[in-house]
């Protein structure tokens, strides 16, 4: 196996983190993706060939939620692909211009080894508005329960309109909530939650109306922010994410047009909490072209707010696209259930959020 180094600085220190050489996902037998009717050939980065055309310049984005629960020996917990998981991701327009009433977008939801008899919910697509009245923008009720014949493998395909003139013009955040109820364990009356999401920005633009922004978007440096959030009962939010494309002190947006080959590209990222009493990242890291689920790869570092990551120039090859993955770890035994009253029993283990973008290289 091929292994390099990415180069981490900050006010922090030095850091590395481990990177894995590129292999296909195994195959999850999935249905085939639904085609969209043609529009404006435009190619989706990273994504399918089912996704295009566009209307607008579009990403595949993919928020992950991770769960390890905690081994007999008190110590370890499943990693990578080895723990509990769900993916949601989709060809997105981050920072890009959208308006109109039938926006169309291809959800694709995978599982990977969620405990028999878990149901995968639901996605639902939101605006956090005012961060306490959300905008319902779409959902796919999934109702999918896990069945051993899964061999711990499921994907799910839905086409989805979003009316974009529900939510007032303005930088708005995009969320895509996916949720999996997970068997009850003994001293439970319900299973717990794993769930993921995401915060990715879009300029909403039907009106000539003044622009109200929202969310994390409407911070000038929640601005250029595309994350992805992962949830567990007890633990709550943590957060992956890419802070600052450029990497330098001109805040740039996503790479649309592609980077050059062979020269080191550098990014902010972030590894850190989001919402919730149990405010702790335990570690994280920043992968270039892994794969998770054959590759057993090295551990992360301290947690980190505001890094600047380079991804050395010998591994920015191409003509072709990269993953870039960002990973947010919370490790431990949590105490205060999010829930009180629920039922549910403090958890010990390891939860993650990840975030996944394609990055193209020319």
């Amino acid at each position: 196996m091929r292994y390099a180094s990415l180069v981490v600085s900050g006010t922090l220190g030095i850091a590395a983190a481990a990177v894995a050489c590129l292999e296909p996902e195994p195959p999850a037998t999935p249905t085939s993706p639904p085609t969209l009717a043609a529009a404006t050939a435009i190619q989706c980065i990273g994504g399918a060939a089912q996704d295009v055309p566009y209307f607008e310049k579009r990403v595949f984005l993919e928020s992950q939620g991770w769960w390890g629960e905690r081994k007999a020996d008190g110590v370890s917990v499943p990693h990578y692909g080895d723990a509990e998981h769900i993916h949601v991701g989709m060809c997105f327009p981050v920072k890009q211009t959208v308006s109109g009433t039938s926006l169309k977008v291809v959800v694709k939801v995978m599982g990977h080894n969620l405990p028999v008899g878990s149901r995968i919910v639901s996605t639902g697509l939101h605006d956090p508005n005012d961060n306490v009245h959300h905008i319902s923008l779409a959902s796919s009720s999934w109702n999918r329960t896990v069945l051993a014949s899964d061999n711990g493998n499921i994907i799910l395909w839905d086409t989805l309109t979003i009316n974009t003139t529900a939510m007032p013009d303005g930088l708005r955040e995009f969320r895509n909530l996916t949720t999996v109820v997970r068997p009850p364990e003994p001293g439970q009356t319900v299973g717990a939650e794993l769930h993921a999401s995401s915060g990715w920005c879009w300029q909403v633009k039907n009106t000539s109306n003044p622009a109200i922004d929202s969310g994390t978007c409407a911070n000038t440096s929640g601005a250029f922010t595309t994350m992805a959030r992962g949830w567990y009962d007890c633990f709550e939010y943590k957060i992956a994410e890419v802070r600052n494309w450029s990497g330098g002190a001109t805040l740039t947006g996503y790479p649309f047009g592609g980077i050059s080959r062979n020269l080191a590209y550098s990014i902010k990222i972030s590894g850190r909490d989001g919402a919730g009493d149990n405010t702790f990242v335990s570690g994280w890291e920043v992968r270039w072209d892994p794969n998770f689920h054959m590759d057993t790869l090295g551990s992360g570092t301290t947690s980190v707010t505001n890094r600047t990551v380079t991804i050395p120039a010998g591994l920015v090859t191409g003509p072709k696209v990269h993953k870039l993955v960002i990973i947010a770890h919370a490790n431990q035994k949590c105490t205060t259930p999010a829930q009180p009253g629920s039922g549910i029993v403090p958890q010990n283990g390891e939860v993650s959020g990840v975030m996944a973008i394609p990055v193209k290289v020319n």
